[in-house]
């Protein structure tokens, strides 16, 4: 049933804070989880040069890429498994999988194929290459558990103090180590009663050692200095009617009295049993008291349903771009549409357990997300990070990018180094794309968490604009930035030159649902997600750019390569980049005229500070659109064969082979 109307915080960032900034400090809490993941290949495929790997359009996609992948990996059909596969709406195949051995599944041995046409385009494996150790030279272990999984697992729990997570079923696994001994394990999850930890490790089966493991948490831990007396400037309420968007959620986000549905559940898990947002007949009335403590019922209410609405509405859009059921997201209900159900995010609306934090817990597909919503203590009365809108969709993001890269049934594919950097920046780009304004301009200074900051500075090192004097940063500065959320405002500036490059072509859309437009704000939308649909598991900066550049050729015959790069370039992410070592310059046949921004070298001190910010911005305006959706085979031109190790350890070498605005998404909603 449709939810008549919600009454929630559309904008939440203030406008003038006058204050001393919040100094925020970070510390990853997983650093101490042992974790390994060989140096991952990938390799796009130009159309001309793949004869052999053709196939009639009319053959059974999965079955042309995993021959393939059998062929190029040197492996028997029993060798391999396809964990999902899926088509998406350009009409790419993605098909993800697993090197099995022993009928054992190698946990970090991942191998990717993507097809079009009956072409394959792109493929990536993290084994099995001239780069990875050979199966003659790869010492496996008998497939023989010489300790009960009970012995185990009690050894595990004890020593990280978490119980068991019995709802998780334990298997056998193999595990390779960077010597290339392939360790036999148990897999299995600790996770705590109230899931402020939840981990799946992988422990040896013969002596019980810890061998791997994986955070499912995309998490930072802020020290936070408040500053004095400052009487906070809060944003407005709207009545919003109707907002489900029907092709996305086909029965509504609830019946009309909690918010529970079947894509969220936004809950007060302090209380037994959890106590949800209510509404009344489809009403869900807030009554935010900017003096009152967030632990006030009404403002517990009030979190409550801006969570449920700003999750639903991420939810909603992102599947139009193809984040749905197949593609791994979150509903309890897939409708019977693929993928695996009983997996919507579980949202607490106020963890007491810290302070000054927000975090996605991402497990495959098939078992819930959980975000976690903290009080911020930057003000007083303290802040709930539930009421800052951009936050909410930048942790959701976390659930988005998780498990698109490396297919759904895959986890840690962006855990730790680099990948961890990029999974922050995409879920900044998320927030400040779904939230931009047509209003804005490419130096409009966008500032990430003001709110609960309680800052004009935010929560981020730089504020996001395409002005090199205020935001400076370029790739070589990943090089020395320890922190995930630096190493992602270096990734999410690049992705925002993109962006502006492709805006200032095709102009702005205030409908994000239009997933087939031909705006510039869709078209990045559309490639980052396609992007990461095609880029290995565990990617580097050089593997992202190039995947998202290899969606754009796959879904608009590659007429936005040159926006596309010089974006990159501006920033250092060029050609001829090479393991954080800028370089600013683009593809020939795009060097002539200059892209929205000139491009600027220029260096850089990075100051370490960090956390997660506020709008909501589509009619398209401002230039000409000329491109559109398409599933035409590309020109030869326009795809180069690329092969790429990528790793935090990479090779430098490439191997050929306040009010809110009224601007709203999709549908215009009524306003009361």
């Amino acid at each position: 049933m449709f939810v008549s109307t919600i009454s929630l915080v559309l904008a939440l960032a203030t406008s003038a804070v006058f204050a001393v900034p919040t100094t925020l400090s970070t510390q990853d809490a997983s650093d101490s989880l042992p974790f390994y993941f060989p140096e991952s290949t990938y390799q796009q495929i130009p159309y001309e040069h793949s004869f052999s790997l053709m196939a009639p359009s009319n053959t059974d996609p999965v079955k042309t890429g995993v021959a393939y992948l059998c062929d190029k990996l040197n492996l028997t059909p029993n060798e391999f498994k396809v964990y999902n596969n899926f088509t998406d709406s350009a009409g790419i195949t993605h098909v993800y999988g697993a090197h099995l051995v022993n009928d054992a599944r190698v946990s970090n041995h991942q191998a990717a194929v993507h097809i079009q046409d009956g072409q394959i385009i792109s493929y990536s494996t993290s084994f099995g290459t001239e780069s990875h150790f050979a199966k003659s030279e790869l010492s496996v272990a008998e497939p023989k558990a010489k300790l009960t999984f009970e012995q185990v697992a009690d050894t595990i729990s004890k020593a990280k103090g978490l119980p068991v997570y019995s709802e998780f079923k334990h298997e056998l696994e193999y595990v390779q180590q960077a010597d290339g001994t392939l360790v036999y394990a148990y897999k299995f999850q600790l996770r705590d009663k109230d899931v402020i930890s939840w981990i799946q490790v992988w422990a040896d089966a013969d002596t019980g050692k810890l061998i791997q493991a994986v955070d499912f948490a995309h998490r930072a831990t802020y020290k936070a200095i408040s500053p004095d007396n400052i009487n906070p400037n809060e944003g407005g309420f709207t009545n919003i009617k109707d907002p489900e968007y029907k092709p996305s959620s086909p029965n509504g986000w609830t019946d009309g009295t909690t918010t529970q549905g079947n894509n969220v559940n936004a809950l007060d898990l302090r209380k037994d049993p959890p106590v949800p947002g209510t509404g009344v007949d489809g009403v869900f009335n807030t009554k935010f008291n900017s003096t009152a403590d967030v632990t006030d019922p009404d403002n517990m209410q009030a979190a409550s349903v801006n969570l449920f609405y700003v999750a639903n509405l991420m939810h909603d859009i992102t599947y139009q771009y193809g984040f749905n059921e197949a593609a791994g997201n979150f509903q309890n209900d897939n409708f019977g549409k693929g993928g695996e159900g009983n997996d919507a995010v579980t949202i607490n609306v106020l963890d007491d357990s810290s302070t000054g934090n927000a975090f996605f817990q991402t497990p495959a597909d098939g078992q819930p997300g959980l975000m976690r919503m903290f009080r911020f203590i930057s003000a007083e009365p303290n802040r709930n990070s539930g009421l800052d809108t951009q936050v909410v969709l930048h942790e959701y993001g976390h659930g988005i990018s998780n498990r698109l890269t490396g297919g759904p049934a895959t986890i840690g594919c962006l855990f730790k180094g680099e990948p961890g950097g990029m999974n922050e920046g995409w879920s900044d780009i998320f927030a400040i794309i779904i939230t931009a304004k047509e209003s804005h301009k490419a130096d409009t200074p966008i500032v990430m968490g003001t709110y609960i900051a309680n800052s004009p500075k935010g929560i981020r090192s730089h504020p996001y604009t395409t002005d090199m004097k205020v935001n400076p940063l370029t790739y070589a500065d990943v090089k020395t930035l320890q922190s995930s959320h630096d190493m992602g405002v270096v990734w999410a500036s690049m992705l925002w030159e993109v962006y502006w490059n492709l805006v200032t072509k095709n102009g702005f859309s205030t409908n994000l649902y239009d997933a087939k437009g031909k705006a510039g704000n869709i078209i990045t939308m559309q490639n980052m997600i396609g992007g990461m649909m095609l880029q290995p598991c565990h990617p580097t900066f050089l593997d992202a750019r190039d995947a998202f550049i290899a969606s754009d050729v796959a879904r608009y015959n590659g007429a936005n390569k040159c926006e596309i790069w010089k974006g990159f370039a501006k920033r250092g992410l060029g050609v001829k980049a090479a393991k954080f070592n800028n370089d600013f310059s683009v593809p020939d046949e795009c060097s002539g005229g200059t892209s929205s921004s000139s491009s600027v070298s220029i260096a850089t001190t990075v100051e370490s500070t960090t956390v997660e910010s506020a709008t909501i911005g589509a009619t398209t305006t401002g230039a000409t659109t000329t491109e559109s959706a398409t599933t035409a085979r590309p020109t030869t031109t326009a795809r180069a064969t690329t092969t790429r190790k990528s790793t935090t350890k990479r090779s430098t070498t490439k191997k050929s082979t306040t009010k809110r605005s009224t601007t709203t998404r999709g549908p215009k909603p009524t306003s009361g």
